[in-house]
């Protein structure tokens, strides 16, 4: 259970870190921080080798749609003007639905 919190810590300090820096430092270097590709290390995490790798191509294709998504987040809220509530929310609404779909469509069928 010790392994749970001590990895809630670990992330919840890179989102207060990324916060930190975008307030008080510097915006870009807070963007840079924000590309942590947690995933990656988080792999060593999964207990089977079968498990991680299953871990690691789910984890690409999500990676993939947020990719897409932050994109999108830009193009609202810099391009088009859209509030960044309503630009963060369209955005996390497409995400979550392609998470739900994917999870319960491909994920399990496999």
């Amino acid at each position: 259970m010790a392994n749970y919190f001590k990895s809630f810590a670990m992330a919840g300090s890179v989102v207060a870190g990324i916060q930190y820096l975008a307030n008080k430092v510097d915006p870009a270097l807070a963007g840079v921080l924000s590309g942590i590709p947690i995933s990656i290390p988080s792999m060593l995490l999964v207990n089977t080798a079968k498990d991680s790798k299953e871990f690691i191509w789910d984890a690409s294709l999500m990676i993939t749609v947020l990719t897409i998504v932050t994109y999108l987040t830009w193009y609202l809220y810099v391009k088009q003007g859209v509030s960044k509530e309503k630009s963060v929310a369209i955005s996390m609404g497409i995400w979550f639905a392609f998470a739900i779909v994917y999870y319960f469509v491909v994920a399990k069928h496999k």
